[in-house]
């Protein structure tokens, strides 16, 4: 059901190591471990998830998309069962382990840690697929806050297909006035965000799929919009210039930026890359995402409890934390890829 779409794995261990980079100096603060954060990359982790939010609906909606167009009808248990088989694995052993670090293993190594939600609470949000509006009003630990944007995904996940397959005939219209009436609500009433529940980026991601699968646009392979579109790519991963004084205006921004630098790279892409290494990285991007903030509190603990500052200078400290955590985190993705993700899900690509 359509061919796979290349430089896509490569963007997404991108994106996973930018939110990696960004987490680690402030997780070193909080052990009061050497960092630096002075350059505008290490704050681009949220940048990098909203690009994750426009690459999920890039790409699941192309699919539904295909499937509509090849079949005329759209397998619902299907599309369902394998969102579960491919997210909830990791996500509730993630919950698991990060509820029992900071409810119990923390307490029973001696170290203060405030909980501040109520266990009823918290399980009906994380449970129940609202991680978002739990990390919105209680401070949750890092472990477990990196979940708040699979909720935001599975919600929106659960109300896509319904809206697609009932505008299937006019799916290009049905996407532009959903798109449209969400970003009206982002402009007019962005309170309904509050959560960081931006499903704007998923639609976006998908209409311009839906466009560039149905008629191609030609008119993209010109250079000139190339470079000037990964121009601003990296511009607004490596400075702040493209970070506007309204926040409702950068949002759209960068949703309108990250929808079209996905299309030109999967659709009339300048140069492909092939390396089997990166490839396979994005492929476990997931996990690195998922697990990241496992190896980072451990691995930093870790180095505090052996006082490593008594045998290393800052500078040496910090080279270690960011190599090795980022090295773990990889690693762990493809032990949990290998070994544990496989049992649920495999993947047709």
């Amino acid at each position: 059901m359509g061919k796979q779409l290349p430089n896509l794995y490569a963007i997404r261990f991108i994106l996973a190591i930018l939110v990696v980079i960004h987490h680690i100096p402030e997780t070193s603060n909080n052990v009061s471990l050497p960092s630096f954060d002075g350059l505008p990359l290490f704050h681009k982790g949220k940048l990098a998830v909203l690009y994750f939010f426009t690459l999920s609906g890039f790409l699941i909606i192309r699919l539904i998309y295909l499937e509509l167009s090849t079949k005329k009808s759209f397998d619902f248990k299907n599309f369902y069962l394998r969102r579960v088989q491919r997210l909830y694995p990791v996500y509730y052993l993630v919950l698991i382990i990060g509820f029992t670090f900071y409810n119990f293993i923390l307490p029973a190594a001696g170290i203060p840690y405030n909980i501040e939600y109520p266990w009823d609470e918290f399980f009906i949000g994380y449970v129940f697929l609202a991680p978002n509006v739990i990390a919105h009003y209680y401070k949750v630990g890092g472990i477990l806050n990196i979940l708040w944007s699979i909720g935001v995904e599975e919600q929106f996940y659960l109300f896509a297909p319904f809206l697609i397959y009932l505008g299937r005939r006019h799916i290009i219209l049905t996407l532009s006035i959903l798109l449209t009436i969400l970003v009206g609500i982002a402009l007019f009433y962005f309170d309904f965000y509050a959560f960081k529940n931006y499903y704007f980026y998923f639609v976006c991601g998908g209409l311009f799929a839906v466009l560039f699968e149905k008629f191609k646009l030609d008119f993209f392979k010109n250079k000139i919009i190339h470079i000037t579109v990964y121009g601003l790519f990296i511009i607004s991963f490596l400075t702040n210039y493209l970070i506007f004084e309204s926040v409702k205006f950068t949002l759209i921004f960068n949703m309108v930026l990250s929808a079209l630098f996905i299309s030109l790279i999967a659709y009339h892409p300048l140069f492909i890359i092939k390396s089997k290494p990166l490839n396979y990285f994005g492929k476990i991007s997931y996990g690195i995402y998922m697990y990241h903030m496992i190896a980072l509190v451990v691995i930093l603990y870790f180095l505090k409890k052996i006082d490593i500052e008594n045998y290393l200078n800052d500078t040496s400290v910090i080279i270690l934390i960011n190599a090795v955590c980022i090295a773990a985190a990889i690693y762990i993705s493809h032990l949990s890829y290998k070994y544990f993700e496989k049992l649920f899900y495999k993947p047709k690509y």
